[in-house]
């Protein structure tokens, strides 16, 4: 899948970011199944920029900006980020409930609310 060769992750490694079984993937792969909507929902939400209608329908770039999501073109820096305290009291009604962060040799980690 082109999608998994840009991404530079296997198909198992995808597997795990989205939290669906690998034979999932091989079964969509090899197009013996075709992805539901729970399965496009996890990969959407785990691969933002992803576009849909190129995924699903071949239309457009991969990308809604054209460039990949793991990119380097984005580096984490303090100045980038925005201040989390900052942001709450602006809008009190929201608080943040999850940060992931991912990493250049395509691991990531997530942090919860407790």
């Amino acid at each position: 899948m082109e999608f998994l060769n840009q991404e530079h992750i296997s198909a198992s490694r995808l597997a795990e970011i989205i939290d669906v079984q690998a034979s999932s993937i091989s079964h969509i792969l090899s197009e013996r199944n075709k992805p539901g909507f729970d399965f496009l929902v996890k990969l959407f939400t785990a691969f933002p920029r992803l576009n849909p209608k190129w995924l699903m329908l071949g239309i457009g770039q991969m990308y809604v900006d054209a460039q990949p999501i793991r990119s380097n073109s984005y580096p984490i820096s303090p100045s980038n980020i925005p201040d989390a305290q900052n942001q709450q009291t602006k809008k009190s009604n929201r608080n943040i409930e999850k940060i992931i962060v991912f990493y250049s040799d395509n691991t990531f980690e997530t942090y919860e609310k407790q």
